[in-house]
């Protein structure tokens, strides 16, 4: 919300949304703070929805913005949601900057993956572009909008995470039998461990495509 220069507050999880909407324009609602963490089972990530619903009823309220993981199937949730004036569902892929958080990148110097492995990921400027045009454009009221996003390696997906959070890491995309042994030297020598990490390295880089 920063990156639109509006003016706004961050509610907690558990605050009554009704009172704490009551003056603003409009309400942007992101089930969970990563995108990221959202499953194919995640429906219950917008658990809240009836409380959504009633706060768009509170004094002042012009708009509404529900940010809905691409992992979550449509539900009947999201169909009442549609129903509530001023509502824009903005369907968005998990964040590449999430990546650097989630795999903890600033503390380990190698990362394996195996070839093959796609992830579908948009970016932070993406997504806010999204939400700025549901919060502004009047022919979005009562629609879905898809932020756009790239389908990518894995290992691609990480090396672009590193460069965002600025972690110093080996990205290596190597078989899926030698990742597995990397995994066993792991768990057998301590995780993230200097002897593993140089063990490893040495390990993959015959087959490895080390970045």
């Amino acid at each position: 919300m920063e990156r639109l220069d509006e003016s706004a507050r961050r509610v907690d999880r558990d605050a009554d949304l009704f009172a704490e909407a009551a003056g603003c324009r409009a309400i942007v609602y992101v089930p969970e703070p990563r995108l990221l963490d959202v499953g194919p089972r995640g429906a219950a990530g917008i658990a809240r929805v009836g409380d959504v619903i009633r706060a768009a009823q509170a004094p002042g309220i012009e708009r509404v913005v529900v940010v809905v993981p691409t992992a979550v199937r449509h539900t009947d949730d999201e169909r009442s949601l549609r129903e509530v004036d001023g509502c824009t569902l903005v369907r968005s892929a998990p964040l590449i900057d999430e990546l650097a958080d989630a795999t903890n990148l600033h503390t380990t110097r190698s990362v394996w993956l195996a070839r093959g492995q796609d992830i579908e990921l948009t970016t932070r400027s993406a997504l806010a572009r999204s939400i700025r045009a549901a919060l502004l454009w009047n022919e979005l009221r009562g629609v879905s909008v898809g932020v756009p996003s790239e389908r990518m390696e894995m290992a691609e997906a990480m090396r672009r995470a590193a460069a965002i959070a600025g972690a110093t890491v080996k990205v290596h995309a190597t078989l899926p039998a030698v990742s597995r042994v990397v995994r066993m030297v792991y768990g057998c020598l301590g995780l993230r461990s200097p002897e593993a990490e140089t063990l490893c390295d040495r390990l993959g880089s015959p087959a490895g495509a080390p970045a």
